[in-house]
């Protein structure tokens, strides 16, 4: 009998993304450390929560989707993706990927979804495994 692996995941988180963490701030590194790792603290314990038994790691190759969830004025897409690099890198850490480069991962997008509530802004994280085989 052969057990089927799980080949996809999904993390949510239940705020934006800051826009500190965006590529048009001007700020200085020191400035972002705690920020940083406060994202990479939330992103390890979401990626922790999951039952890894079902998964064959470490994946070959992956797309991202990010399904985010805004009011107001929200981000460009590249610049959302960009901000959630923090998130990304986490997947290396955990061992789910062996590098975050585009080898490895090979698309990324982001979906915006309007909502009329800041109180449900938010944005859902989906790693999906392509690798064949």
């Amino acid at each position: 009998m052969i057990k089927s692996q799980k080949t996809e995941f999904t993390i949510y988180f239940d705020e934006l993304i800051p826009s500190e963490l965006t590529p048009n701030q001007n700020r200085h590194w020191g400035q972002l450390k705690a920020i940083k790792d406060g994202w990479k603290f939330r992103a390890l314990n979401e990626l922790r929560k999951i039952d890894w038994s079902e998964y064959k790691l470490p994946w070959g190759q992956v797309k991202i989707r990010y399904d985010y969830y805004y009011n107001g004025k929200g981000f460009d897409n590249d610049n959302f993706q960009c901000g959630c690099k923090v998130i990304r890198d986490m997947l290396e850490v955990e061992g789910i990927i062996k590098d975050d480069g585009p080898a490895i991962v090979v698309s990324s997008d982001a979906r915006p979804h309007y909502v009329d509530s800041m109180s449900d802004e938010g944005f859902y994280m989906t790693v999906t495994n392509i690798t064949r085989g």
